[in-house]
């Protein structure tokens, strides 16, 4: 058996993860023209494993794998093919870390450090990246893809998966702006747990889903109320019926806002037509807070990942057209909020 290496367990991951996308049936389905919500989520424990095992070896300055093999030092073989994989498992997985590292910083760090300074090129060891034009190629893959505009992030909150009932849903919300506004974007998955204000401030949008009670200690309820003094913008949605969720998300924003509460926002706010019309018969409720001199959290005690997640061009040709019909108004909503929170 082969040693196990960085740059080809982020190949597995990566094929791991486009795989499940087209093979999986999602975590909601449409079944007898019914929309399911919530399914019982496929067992990803291959790709969780690959992942802890590169988050715990993690660098940008070695492959990791073994130290040598036949007097080659395969730690510095094959650098900068790792590094586009490690840029291809942080866009299709949408993390901003990898382990406690900020893969994209850290990695552009480095580049930095070790281009030819008069020149501009890289070069590495082995696998022809002893070549620049091939090792250039692969640093500057990492630079200019891994650098896409986030345009919102899903805050990874408690210690269960209720925070991502619908793992695609934001994925395929992200593609549908993407088209609608012509421009590379992407999207990002943020720990409460661990990162600091500055990485939440990395977003210009945390969207904030469960279905369950969210259960945050004092620091980190203190982190969103700085996040949306500081210009950030909280999307937020009570998944799946979660009567829970909405009872301890309303109390979350009246303890951080007191003098702000939740109010629901009417027809003319400017959220309801800032990117495209919502069909009339497909409005779900919505509630805002006013911060920062303008609606700063957007709240909806329905569903709306649930139908994003659904929005899988191009598998969703088939749905009956009333399904069909609350796909395009949730993705409409959707729209709507991330270009209000934005300004595109």
């Amino acid at each position: 058996v082969a040693d196990p290496r960085g740059s080809m367990t982020c190949a597995g991951i990566a094929a791991l993860v486009i795989a499940s996308g087209r093979l999986s049936d999602g975590d909601a389905r449409v079944v007898d023209g019914r929309v399911q919500c919530c399914q019982q989520h496929e067992d990803y424990e291959e790709l969780e494993k690959a992942l802890q095992w590169l988050g715990s070896r993690f660098s940008v300055y070695v492959n990791p794998g073994p130290r040598s093999v036949g007097g080659l030092d395969l730690n510095r073989s094959g650098l900068y093919y790792y590094l586009y994989g490690v840029e291809r498992i942080g866009r299709l997985t949408g993390r901003r870390f990898i382990g406690r590292h900020d893969w994209y910083r850290e990695g552009a760090q480095m580049l930095v450090e070790q281009q030819d300074k008069l020149s501009g090129f890289w070069r590495g060891r082995g696998h022809g990246e002893d070549n620049e034009l091939i090792a250039t190629s692969f640093a500057l893959l990492f630079l200019a893809k891994g650098r896409r505009p986030v345009v919102m992030a899903k805050l990874k909150h408690g210690y269960s998966d209720d925070w991502d009932l619908h793992r695609a849903g934001v994925h395929n919300l992200t593609r549908h702006v993407e088209r609608r506004w012509d421009q590379k974007l992407t999207w990002q998955t943020v720990d409460v747990k661990v990162a600091a204000l500055e990485d939440l401030l990395e977003a210009p949008v945390l969207f904030v889903s469960g279905r369950e009670a969210l259960d945050l200690t004092a620091e980190q309820k203190q982190k969103l109320q700085d996040y949306v003094n500081q210009g950030g913008f909280l999307f937020a949605e009570a998944c799946c019926d979660g009567k829970e969720f909405d009872q301890s998300f309303r109390q979350l924003m009246n303890d951080l806002f007191p003098d702000s509460p939740l109010r629901l926002l009417p027809a003319e706010h400017a959220i309801w037509y800032a990117e495209q019309k919502v069909a009339p018969n497909q409005l779900r409720p919505l509630y805002g807070i006013d911060a920062c001199c303008r609606t700063s959290v957007v709240y909806c005690p329905q569903d709306l990942s649930c139908l994003w997640e659904l929005g899988r061009t191009p598998r969703d040709a088939g749905y009956p057209q009333a399904v069909q019909e609350e796909i395009e108004a949730c993705q409409a909503i959707g729209a709507n909020v991330l270009a209000y929170a934005t300004n595109r």
